[in-house]
């Protein structure tokens, strides 16, 4: 049994792989249900890395002896998932300015949890891991700032 950070950090790899086989679930069905043109371009966008993402969990995982996880999405991401789920099934005008900020607080909660298991990967010196959980931790933040930019603009046309 892992002791100490290894079991830290297989936490953290287990939680990621929850979290983003849970949103490769989920995008498809915001896809689904959004109209506004560029959050439905960075909806297909995020869900094309959500895969990459959810792949490359369980490439690390292997490398550990972990085939089959048990884990599940950290309550506050449930929420945020089923806000979203709800809010695109009611239809309303003002739908995209909302589902973009919670798209948002979905990333922000992503970069967190990437940021924890790269913190950990680096102290345990996981070369490898630590530059599979980079790229992962960069193309998010790639879609946080995506996001912040179709934000202003929603937002905008809501002036």
């Amino acid at each position: 049994m892992e002791k100490g950070l290894d079991k830290v950090y297989l936490t953290r790899l287990t939680e990621l792989y929850a979290m983003e086989k849970k949103q490769a679930q989920l995008l498809p069905v915001l896809l689904k249900h959004t109209t506004n043109k560029e959050l439905r371009e960075a909806i297909k966008e995020h869900l094309y890395y959500t895969q990459k993402h959810f792949s490359r969990c369980i490439e690390i995982m292997r490398r550990f002896g972990i085939s089959k996880v048990a884990s599940s999405v950290s309550e506050p991401m449930e929420k945020l998932f089923e806000e979203a789920r709800a809010l695109v099934m009611q239809k309303k005008e003002d739908n995209a300015a909302n589902l973009t900020m919670i798209l948002q607080k979905i990333e922000h909660l992503e970069i967190a949890s990437y940021s924890s298991a790269l913190t950990c990967a680096k102290i345990l010196d996981y070369k490898s891991d630590c530059e599979t959980l980079q790229k992962c931790l960069d193309e998010e933040y790639d879609q946080d700032n995506r996001l912040d930019k179709i934000s202003e603009e929603i937002f905008m046309a809501l002036v």
